[in-house]
């Protein structure tokens, strides 16, 4: 479900777990070709403060994005994004 939301729009919201910030977050066309990465600034800040900004080749940590719903203000689909936990 959360693909085919991501996949629909042009930019979602991320609010970061550890902090509550709030970055907006343009759909590359590569992710919707089989890309699925959300890049940005505001994540190498994320994965930095959480101390994960570096990893062994092929086995990056693991994130959840936790859908939140339609922002009121922006219009926009809300994620929250949260290390996994036993995953």
């Amino acid at each position: 479900m959360i693909l085919r939301i991501i996949n629909g729009a042009a930019k979602i919201l991320v609010e970061f777990s550890d902090t509550g910030e709030v970055c907006e977050v343009s759909i590359s066309r590569s992710f919707r070709r089989g890309c699925p990465e959300l890049r940005g600034k505001c994540f190498k800040e994320y994965f930095e403060r959480l101390g994960a900004s570096k990893w062994p080749k092929r086995r990056p940590p693991k994130y959840r994005l936790v859908y939140l719903g339609v922002d009121e203000g922006s219009g926009l689909h809300k994620f929250r994004l949260e290390p996994a936990v036993n995953d």
